[in-house]
């Protein structure tokens, strides 16, 4: 008996200043990777791409230029299969970035404003809710080195009280769409964008 495609693997994922890349990962039943199916990708705009294979990523590959939301369709033909199989994937692409408005801590210190804020208080951050965003990613850093992070489908989050010590920081939010699963066991696809980021400097005393 001749194998068949035992999963269709597919991965959208887009990044502000970068295409569209389109990752798809094909198994035959006998476990081996297929490699010469022939795939193509089709975009929300209506433009085509015959993805071709990676050896390094395993997988079938290619780039839109163009960032846009909405569908993205996938067709896979093998001798292996009798009919052609498609795939749609849901992709958004956040129509902007946050622009934070408020950084306060309990005492109504703003560093928007370039005051200091106090350490040992909790912080509350707040922007601007961008369309196409299912998740907003808030760190903080010193340097290059990651002092607080989270994530919240708000657009608003608490750094808690005694997280900052004394110095100067740099707090930056970044609007993203994310669907599916990052490893793509269940379900088989990922969906995932990511805005330009906005960020200002924060100090903070004791």
């Amino acid at each position: 008996m001749r194998p068949g495609i035992a999963s269709t693997r597919v991965s959208v994922a887009s990044q502000y200043g970068s295409g569209v890349q389109i990752k798809v990962f094909l198994e035959a039943t006998d476990g081996n990777v297929l490699t010469g199916a022939r795939v193509s990708a089709e975009s929300p705009g209506s433009s085509i791409q015959i993805l071709g294979f990676s050896q390094n990523l395993g997988c079938y590959t290619g780039v839109f230029s163009q960032l846009l939301s909405g569908e993205y369709e996938i067709t896979i033909a093998s001798a292996l299969l009798d009919d052609s199989i498609r795939v749609a994937v849901n992709h958004q692409i956040p129509e902007g970035k946050p622009n934070i408005t408020s950084c306060t801590d309990q005492s109504g210190n703003n560093g928007m404003l370039g005051q200091s804020l106090q350490g040992t208080e909790d912080i509350t951050l707040e922007w601007n809710s961008i369309t196409g965003t299912s998740v907003y990613d808030v760190s903080v850093n010193q340097g290059v080195i990651q002092s607080w992070q989270s994530a919240t489908a708000e657009n608003t989050i608490i750094i808690p009280g005694n997280i900052l010590s004394e110095g100067d920081y740099t707090v930056a939010v970044n609007a993203q769409w994310v669907d599916g699963d990052p490893l793509l066991f269940d379900p088989l696809f990922y969906s995932a964008s990511e805005s330009q980021g906005a960020s200002f400097l924060l100090n903070v005393q004791e």
